[in-house]
Protein backbone atom coordinates (compact mmCIF):
# COMPACT_ATOMS: atom_id res chain seq x y z
CA UNK A 1 0.00 0.00 0.00
CA UNK A 2 2.72 2.33 0.69
CA UNK A 3 4.43 1.14 -2.13
CA UNK A 4 1.32 2.42 -4.20
CA UNK A 5 1.26 5.28 -2.87
CA UNK A 6 4.84 6.16 -3.27
CA UNK A 7 4.09 5.54 -6.95
CA UNK A 8 1.47 7.52 -7.66
CA UNK A 9 3.34 10.31 -6.16
CA UNK A 10 5.94 10.00 -8.55
CA UNK A 11 4.01 9.77 -11.01
CA UNK A 12 1.92 12.76 -9.82
CA UNK A 13 5.05 14.64 -9.55
CA UNK A 14 6.45 13.47 -13.06
CA UNK A 15 3.01 14.35 -14.42
CA UNK A 16 3.25 18.19 -12.59
CA UNK A 17 6.86 18.46 -14.29
CA UNK A 18 6.02 17.58 -17.87
CA UNK A 19 3.16 20.04 -17.41
CA UNK A 20 5.50 22.65 -16.21
CA UNK A 21 7.69 21.96 -18.76
CA UNK A 22 5.01 22.25 -21.24
CA UNK A 23 3.69 25.63 -20.03
CA UNK A 24 7.72 27.12 -20.36
CA UNK A 25 8.12 25.56 -23.71
CA UNK A 26 4.58 26.97 -25.20
CA UNK A 27 6.01 30.06 -23.89
CA UNK A 28 8.91 30.47 -25.74
CA UNK A 29 7.07 29.23 -29.03
CA UNK A 30 4.46 31.85 -28.09
CA UNK A 31 7.24 34.48 -27.75
CA UNK A 32 9.43 33.64 -31.13
CA UNK A 33 6.84 32.31 -33.59
CA UNK A 34 4.55 35.32 -34.01
CA UNK A 35 4.25 35.90 -37.90
CA UNK A 36 1.07 34.00 -38.53
CA UNK A 37 -1.76 36.06 -37.83
CA UNK A 38 -4.89 35.37 -35.93
CA UNK A 39 -7.14 36.60 -38.59
CA UNK A 40 -7.42 38.20 -41.95
CA UNK A 41 -10.12 40.56 -43.85
CA UNK A 42 -9.69 40.57 -47.62
CA UNK A 43 -11.23 43.38 -49.58
CA UNK A 44 -9.98 42.69 -52.84
CA UNK A 45 -8.47 46.28 -53.28
CA UNK A 46 -4.65 47.64 -52.59
CA UNK A 47 -4.97 49.25 -49.01
CA UNK A 48 -4.06 52.74 -47.52
CA UNK A 49 -5.45 53.00 -43.95
CA UNK A 50 -7.02 50.18 -41.11
CA UNK A 51 -8.61 51.49 -37.99
CA UNK A 52 -10.71 49.90 -34.86
CA UNK A 53 -13.90 51.38 -33.64
CA UNK A 54 -13.78 51.76 -29.99
CA UNK A 55 -14.83 48.44 -28.72
CA UNK A 56 -12.47 46.23 -31.20
CA UNK A 57 -15.84 45.11 -32.89
CA UNK A 58 -15.23 46.71 -36.21
CA UNK A 59 -12.64 47.75 -38.68
CA UNK A 60 -12.45 50.53 -41.10
CA UNK A 61 -10.49 50.24 -44.08
CA UNK A 62 -9.64 52.97 -46.50
CA UNK A 63 -8.89 50.80 -50.25
CA UNK A 64 -7.82 53.32 -53.45
CA UNK A 65 -11.70 52.74 -54.89
CA UNK A 66 -13.82 52.14 -51.32
CA UNK A 67 -14.06 53.19 -47.72
CA UNK A 68 -15.52 50.43 -45.47
CA UNK A 69 -16.43 49.12 -41.79
CA UNK A 70 -15.74 45.59 -41.34
CA UNK A 71 -17.53 42.92 -38.26
CA UNK A 72 -14.34 41.75 -37.08
CA UNK A 73 -16.18 38.55 -35.38
CA UNK A 74 -18.39 38.04 -38.98
CA UNK A 75 -16.13 39.51 -41.40
CA UNK A 76 -19.34 41.10 -43.25
CA UNK A 77 -19.03 44.55 -44.75
CA UNK A 78 -21.34 47.00 -42.66
CA UNK A 79 -20.49 50.13 -44.66
CA UNK A 80 -18.91 51.00 -47.83
CA UNK A 81 -18.72 54.33 -50.38
CA UNK A 82 -17.10 55.02 -53.16
CA UNK A 83 -13.79 56.50 -53.16
CA UNK A 84 -11.22 57.49 -56.09
CA UNK A 85 -7.96 59.19 -54.03
CA UNK A 86 -5.23 58.14 -51.63
CA UNK A 87 -6.35 58.19 -47.94
CA UNK A 88 -3.73 59.66 -45.62
CA UNK A 89 -5.45 59.59 -42.45
CA UNK A 90 -8.42 58.13 -41.09
CA UNK A 91 -10.36 58.16 -37.96
CA UNK A 92 -13.49 57.04 -36.11
CA UNK A 93 -15.68 59.92 -34.25
CA UNK A 94 -17.11 59.95 -30.71
CA UNK A 95 -19.21 56.87 -29.76
CA UNK A 96 -18.03 55.99 -33.15
CA UNK A 97 -21.12 57.20 -34.63
CA UNK A 98 -18.89 59.04 -37.27
CA UNK A 99 -15.67 58.08 -40.06
CA UNK A 100 -13.53 61.02 -40.83
CA UNK A 101 -10.74 60.70 -43.80
CA UNK A 102 -8.15 62.52 -45.07
CA UNK A 103 -7.51 62.53 -49.02
CA UNK A 104 -5.50 63.59 -52.07
CA UNK A 105 -7.32 66.55 -52.95
CA UNK A 106 -6.77 68.27 -49.92
CA UNK A 107 -10.48 67.11 -48.43
CA UNK A 108 -11.68 65.97 -45.32
CA UNK A 109 -14.86 64.05 -45.45
CA UNK A 110 -16.93 62.56 -42.80
CA UNK A 111 -19.33 60.17 -42.78
CA UNK A 112 -22.25 58.39 -40.45
CA UNK A 113 -21.25 55.26 -39.42
CA UNK A 114 -24.82 53.85 -39.05
CA UNK A 115 -26.24 55.32 -42.31
CA UNK A 116 -23.49 55.66 -44.79
CA UNK A 117 -24.64 59.09 -45.43
CA UNK A 118 -21.88 61.98 -45.94
CA UNK A 119 -22.27 64.57 -43.66
CA UNK A 120 -20.09 67.39 -45.18
CA UNK A 121 -16.76 67.41 -47.44
CA UNK A 122 -14.35 70.16 -45.90
CA UNK A 123 -11.48 71.61 -47.90
CA UNK A 124 -7.83 72.18 -46.22
CA UNK A 125 -6.16 72.54 -49.41
CA UNK A 126 -3.86 70.61 -51.13
CA UNK A 127 -0.69 71.36 -49.41
CA UNK A 128 -0.78 69.62 -46.11
CA UNK A 129 -2.61 66.35 -46.93
CA UNK A 130 0.40 64.07 -47.56
CA UNK A 131 2.80 65.60 -44.57
CA UNK A 132 3.53 62.29 -42.46
CA UNK A 133 3.27 64.83 -39.30
CA UNK A 134 -0.86 65.43 -40.03
CA UNK A 135 -3.06 64.47 -37.15
CA UNK A 136 -6.94 64.74 -37.60
CA UNK A 137 -8.88 65.14 -34.29
CA UNK A 138 -12.48 65.09 -33.33
CA UNK A 139 -12.79 67.49 -30.57
CA UNK A 140 -16.26 67.18 -30.23
CA UNK A 141 -19.26 65.34 -32.26
CA UNK A 142 -19.72 68.74 -34.55
CA UNK A 143 -16.01 70.24 -34.75
CA UNK A 144 -12.85 68.25 -35.77
CA UNK A 145 -9.11 69.56 -35.77
CA UNK A 146 -6.90 69.11 -38.65
CA UNK A 147 -3.13 69.53 -38.19
CA UNK A 148 0.05 69.73 -40.61
CA UNK A 149 3.28 69.86 -39.59
CA UNK A 150 3.95 70.99 -43.15
CA UNK A 151 4.83 75.31 -43.33
CA UNK A 152 2.21 76.57 -45.51
CA UNK A 153 -1.15 78.55 -44.65
CA UNK A 154 -3.86 75.75 -42.68
CA UNK A 155 -1.57 73.89 -40.81
CA UNK A 156 -3.96 74.05 -37.54
CA UNK A 157 -7.51 74.22 -38.51
CA UNK A 158 -10.56 73.85 -37.18
CA UNK A 159 -14.01 72.86 -38.75
CA UNK A 160 -17.43 72.93 -37.79
CA UNK A 161 -18.69 69.31 -39.11
CA UNK A 162 -22.65 70.43 -39.41
CA UNK A 163 -21.94 73.50 -41.46
CA UNK A 164 -18.82 73.09 -42.84
CA UNK A 165 -17.49 76.53 -41.94
CA UNK A 166 -13.57 76.65 -40.70
CA UNK A 167 -13.64 77.99 -37.58
CA UNK A 168 -10.02 78.62 -36.56
CA UNK A 169 -7.14 78.95 -38.70
CA UNK A 170 -4.62 79.92 -36.18
CA UNK A 171 -2.24 82.52 -37.60
CA UNK A 172 0.69 80.39 -36.49
CA UNK A 173 2.98 77.75 -37.66
CA UNK A 174 3.06 74.94 -35.43
CA UNK A 175 5.71 71.70 -35.62
CA UNK A 176 4.15 69.60 -33.29
CA UNK A 177 0.74 68.67 -31.31
CA UNK A 178 -0.45 66.46 -29.14
CA UNK A 179 -4.19 66.60 -27.74
CA UNK A 180 -5.54 65.48 -24.13
CA UNK A 181 -9.20 65.78 -23.38
CA UNK A 182 -9.79 68.86 -24.10
CA UNK A 183 -6.46 70.94 -24.07
CA UNK A 184 -4.40 71.47 -27.02
CA UNK A 185 -0.65 71.75 -26.61
CA UNK A 186 1.47 73.35 -29.53
CA UNK A 187 4.66 73.59 -30.32
CA UNK A 188 5.65 76.58 -33.25
CA UNK A 189 9.31 77.05 -35.16
CA UNK A 190 9.88 80.05 -32.31
CA UNK A 191 10.48 77.72 -30.15
CA UNK A 192 7.87 78.63 -27.70
CA UNK A 193 4.96 75.64 -26.63
CA UNK A 194 1.60 76.96 -26.26
CA UNK A 195 -1.35 75.49 -24.51
CA UNK A 196 -5.10 76.07 -26.40
CA UNK A 197 -8.33 75.28 -24.61
CA UNK A 198 -11.37 73.78 -26.18
CA UNK A 199 -13.45 76.61 -24.65
CA UNK A 200 -10.77 79.63 -26.37
CA UNK A 201 -9.90 78.15 -29.77
CA UNK A 202 -8.58 81.16 -31.28
CA UNK A 203 -6.39 82.15 -27.83
CA UNK A 204 -3.33 79.96 -27.53
CA UNK A 205 -1.57 80.39 -24.10
CA UNK A 206 2.22 80.67 -23.83
CA UNK A 207 3.82 78.36 -21.64
CA UNK A 208 7.52 77.97 -22.09
CA UNK A 209 10.21 78.74 -24.84
CA UNK A 210 12.10 75.61 -25.42
CA UNK A 211 15.90 75.43 -25.37
CA UNK A 212 16.67 75.57 -29.43
CA UNK A 213 14.42 74.14 -32.12
CA UNK A 214 11.61 71.57 -31.09
CA UNK A 215 11.03 68.37 -32.82
CA UNK A 216 7.78 67.18 -31.03
CA UNK A 217 5.65 67.75 -27.80
CA UNK A 218 3.84 65.31 -25.67
CA UNK A 219 1.15 65.27 -22.77
CA UNK A 220 1.56 63.43 -20.04
CA UNK A 221 -1.28 61.10 -18.81
CA UNK A 222 -2.04 62.89 -16.09
CA UNK A 223 -1.97 66.97 -17.93
CA UNK A 224 0.35 67.77 -15.03
CA UNK A 225 3.64 67.43 -16.71
CA UNK A 226 4.36 68.34 -20.91
CA UNK A 227 8.12 66.89 -22.50
CA UNK A 228 9.51 68.26 -25.36
CA UNK A 229 12.66 67.23 -27.46
CA UNK A 230 14.87 69.03 -29.94
CA UNK A 231 17.76 69.24 -31.95
CA UNK A 232 19.94 70.15 -28.99
CA UNK A 233 19.58 66.59 -27.85
CA UNK A 234 17.82 67.24 -25.06
CA UNK A 235 14.52 65.97 -23.73
CA UNK A 236 12.76 68.42 -21.20
CA UNK A 237 10.27 67.82 -18.64
CA UNK A 238 7.99 71.01 -17.91
CA UNK A 239 5.27 71.19 -15.03
CA UNK A 240 2.56 73.16 -16.85
CA UNK A 241 0.88 74.87 -14.24
CA UNK A 242 4.10 76.53 -13.12
CA UNK A 243 6.19 76.87 -16.73
CA UNK A 244 9.11 75.43 -14.70
CA UNK A 245 11.15 72.99 -15.87
CA UNK A 246 11.59 70.16 -13.97
CA UNK A 247 13.70 67.56 -15.73
CA UNK A 248 16.23 67.44 -18.42
CA UNK A 249 17.60 64.21 -20.32
CA UNK A 250 20.74 64.85 -23.04
CA UNK A 251 21.14 61.91 -25.40
CA UNK A 252 24.23 61.14 -27.66
CA UNK A 253 21.69 61.53 -31.06
CA UNK A 254 19.04 64.00 -31.99
CA UNK A 255 15.05 63.09 -30.34
CA UNK A 256 13.12 63.27 -33.32
CA UNK A 257 9.78 62.01 -31.03
CA UNK A 258 8.15 61.79 -27.46
CA UNK A 259 5.69 59.25 -26.51
CA UNK A 260 3.91 59.49 -23.31
CA UNK A 261 2.87 55.98 -21.58
CA UNK A 262 -0.79 56.38 -21.38
CA UNK A 263 -0.67 54.60 -17.49
CA UNK A 264 2.30 55.83 -16.28
CA UNK A 265 5.01 58.28 -16.45
CA UNK A 266 7.17 56.18 -18.50
CA UNK A 267 8.36 58.16 -21.80
CA UNK A 268 9.19 55.95 -25.39
CA UNK A 269 12.05 58.16 -27.53
CA UNK A 270 12.62 58.11 -30.84
CA UNK A 271 16.01 59.49 -31.66
CA UNK A 272 18.27 59.89 -35.47
CA UNK A 273 21.60 59.37 -35.86
CA UNK A 274 23.35 61.59 -38.66
CA UNK A 275 23.80 58.49 -41.17
CA UNK A 276 19.83 57.88 -40.13
CA UNK A 277 19.92 54.94 -38.00
CA UNK A 278 17.07 54.93 -35.65
CA UNK A 279 17.15 54.17 -32.40
CA UNK A 280 14.03 53.99 -29.38
CA UNK A 281 14.40 54.04 -25.82
CA UNK A 282 12.17 54.41 -22.59
CA UNK A 283 12.57 56.41 -19.66
CA UNK A 284 11.15 56.22 -16.55
CA UNK A 285 10.77 59.73 -15.96
CA UNK A 286 10.14 59.67 -12.16
CA UNK A 287 12.80 57.29 -11.36
CA UNK A 288 15.41 57.13 -13.57
CA UNK A 289 18.58 59.78 -14.51
CA UNK A 290 19.25 57.87 -17.80
CA UNK A 291 17.53 55.81 -20.72
CA UNK A 292 16.74 51.99 -21.46
CA UNK A 293 17.90 51.43 -24.78
CA UNK A 294 14.96 49.39 -26.74
CA UNK A 295 15.82 48.48 -30.66
CA UNK A 296 17.66 50.24 -33.17
CA UNK A 297 17.56 49.81 -37.28
CA UNK A 298 18.38 51.66 -40.20
CA UNK A 299 15.42 52.61 -41.74
CA UNK A 300 14.45 53.12 -45.52
CA UNK A 301 12.39 55.80 -44.78
CA UNK A 302 12.83 59.03 -42.32
CA UNK A 303 10.87 57.82 -39.52
CA UNK A 304 6.79 58.61 -39.24
CA UNK A 305 5.28 59.19 -36.17
CA UNK A 306 2.97 55.90 -36.43
CA UNK A 307 6.27 54.03 -36.71
CA UNK A 308 6.33 53.88 -32.50
CA UNK A 309 2.83 53.43 -30.27
CA UNK A 310 2.14 52.62 -26.94
CA UNK A 311 -0.59 49.72 -26.68
CA UNK A 312 -3.43 51.45 -25.01
CA UNK A 313 -3.23 49.64 -21.79
CA UNK A 314 0.63 50.62 -21.65
CA UNK A 315 1.92 47.47 -21.39
CA UNK A 316 3.00 47.43 -24.88
CA UNK A 317 5.21 49.55 -27.00
CA UNK A 318 4.98 48.69 -30.88
CA UNK A 319 8.10 50.01 -33.28
CA UNK A 320 7.77 49.83 -36.80
CA UNK A 321 11.24 48.20 -38.36
CA UNK A 322 11.67 49.67 -41.89
CA UNK A 323 14.84 47.45 -44.27
CA UNK A 324 17.26 49.48 -45.86
CA UNK A 325 16.11 50.92 -49.17
CA UNK A 326 16.69 48.83 -52.47
CA UNK A 327 18.81 50.65 -54.85
CA UNK A 328 16.61 50.82 -57.72
CA UNK A 329 15.46 53.22 -60.53
CA UNK A 330 12.23 55.40 -60.46
CA UNK A 331 10.09 52.91 -62.22
CA UNK A 332 11.00 50.10 -60.14
CA UNK A 333 10.55 51.82 -57.03
CA UNK A 334 7.56 52.19 -57.93
CA UNK A 335 6.78 48.79 -58.87
CA UNK A 336 9.78 46.67 -57.37
CA UNK A 337 10.62 42.95 -58.13
CA UNK A 338 10.85 42.32 -54.69
CA UNK A 339 9.96 44.13 -51.27
CA UNK A 340 11.99 43.50 -48.01
CA UNK A 341 9.43 42.71 -45.34
CA UNK A 342 8.69 45.84 -42.53
CA UNK A 343 8.53 44.52 -39.04
CA UNK A 344 6.80 44.81 -36.15
CA UNK A 345 8.64 44.84 -33.03
CA UNK A 346 6.58 44.17 -29.89
CA UNK A 347 8.05 45.47 -26.52
CA UNK A 348 7.35 43.95 -23.07
CA UNK A 349 8.01 46.73 -21.14
CA UNK A 350 7.70 44.86 -17.76
CA UNK A 351 9.58 42.40 -19.25
CA UNK A 352 12.11 44.18 -20.73
CA UNK A 353 11.72 41.89 -23.87
CA UNK A 354 10.41 41.60 -27.43
CA UNK A 355 6.84 40.22 -26.79
CA UNK A 356 6.35 39.35 -30.49
CA UNK A 357 8.78 40.30 -33.82
CA UNK A 358 6.05 40.10 -36.65
CA UNK A 359 7.06 39.92 -40.18
CA UNK A 360 4.98 42.23 -42.04
CA UNK A 361 5.05 40.44 -45.96
CA UNK A 362 6.09 43.94 -48.14
CA UNK A 363 5.77 47.38 -46.92
CA UNK A 364 3.83 47.92 -44.23
CA UNK A 365 1.00 50.75 -45.08
CA UNK A 366 -0.84 51.03 -41.45
CA UNK A 367 -1.08 49.31 -38.28
CA UNK A 368 -3.11 50.05 -35.32
CA UNK A 369 -4.36 48.55 -31.52
CA UNK A 370 -7.03 47.10 -30.86
CA UNK A 371 -8.65 48.89 -27.93
CA UNK A 372 -8.18 46.59 -25.45
CA UNK A 373 -4.39 46.06 -26.07
CA UNK A 374 -4.59 41.97 -27.30
CA UNK A 375 -4.30 42.46 -31.23
CA UNK A 376 -2.52 44.64 -33.66
CA UNK A 377 -4.11 44.95 -37.24
CA UNK A 378 -1.84 45.65 -39.94
CA UNK A 379 -1.94 45.90 -43.66
CA UNK A 380 0.35 46.28 -46.24
CA UNK A 381 0.82 47.02 -50.30
CA UNK A 382 -1.74 44.26 -51.01
CA UNK A 383 -5.87 43.43 -49.85
CA UNK A 384 -6.04 42.16 -47.03
CA UNK A 385 -5.66 43.35 -42.94
CA UNK A 386 -3.77 41.02 -41.06
CA UNK A 387 -5.00 40.47 -37.29
CA UNK A 388 -2.22 39.72 -34.77
CA UNK A 389 -2.53 38.39 -31.21
CA UNK A 390 0.13 39.79 -28.86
Amino acid sequence: MVNTYKKRSRVGQLIFSLAVIFIILLSLHRSTQPTLPFDVISVHDQIFQVAWNSTGTYIAIATYNEISIWSVFTKARTFATYNDEYISYMIWGPDDSLLAIVNAKGQIKVWETASGNLVNTLNIGDDTWDNPGQTLNFLSANEILYFSSSISEGAYQVWEISSGDRIVNLDMVAIALDILRDKILLATVDDKIWVVDHQQLTQPRFIVEHIGQINDVAWSPSGKYIASCGRDKNIHIWDIDRSTLVKTLTLDNEPTGVFWNPANDMLAIQTLTPDNERAVYVWQVSGQSSAEFVVSSRDRDYPERKALMWSPNGEYLGVLLKPQELPLGDDEYLFPPTWPNDQLLIWNIDAKRPERLINIPAVLRSWAWKPDSSQVAVTNLGDKVLIFDV
